[in-house]
């Protein structure tokens, strides 16, 4: 027999909808994730910037590799805007959940889907900006 304290119309224990807010995401395992995502990045925006340089033959040798040391510096630093973006959503996530954000919308912010989404978004736009660098200067006036 149940005890007293226990609700009778609660809903089960394995139920889809959750009943407790997703717990804060701390920033380290944050900046793990992205870390561990930054070697795909990495390779994957440095061929697509050989492919590039293999296009490119009216520059000196000595300048295409400043230029492209130079990307390589800048483009990590613009990975690194990624999980800092995450970090601050997930801050804003626990900010509005304490007035009443959708629990949908913080485990949403929360989980490694926004991750993956994030990185994607920002590998798609790292990929199309060096081919079109790499495109200007091959056969622009740069």
């Amino acid at each position: 027999m149940a005890s007293i304290s226990e609700n009778p119309y609660a809903s089960p224990a394995g139920s889809l909808a959750p009943t407790e807010p997703a717990a804060p995401e701390p920033w380290k395992a944050i900046a793990r994730r992205w870390e561990l995502l930054r070697l795909p990045y990495n390779l994957i925006v440095g061929v697509c910037g050989l492919m590039m340089l293999g296009l490119n033959h009216q520059h000196p040798i000595e300048e295409l590799v400043f230029g492209a040391v130079g990307y390589a510096v800048a483009a990590n630093v613009c990975y690194t805007f990624g999980p800092l973006a995450e970090m601050y959503l997930n801050w804003f996530a626990d900010l509005l959940e304490a007035r009443g954000l959708a629990l949908f919308g913080v485990r949403l912010v929360r989980s490694g889907h926004t991750t993956l989404a994030m990185f994607l978004v920002g590998l798609f736009f790292s990929v199309l900006l060096t081919f079109a660098v790499g495109a200007a200067a091959a056969f622009g006036n740069m």
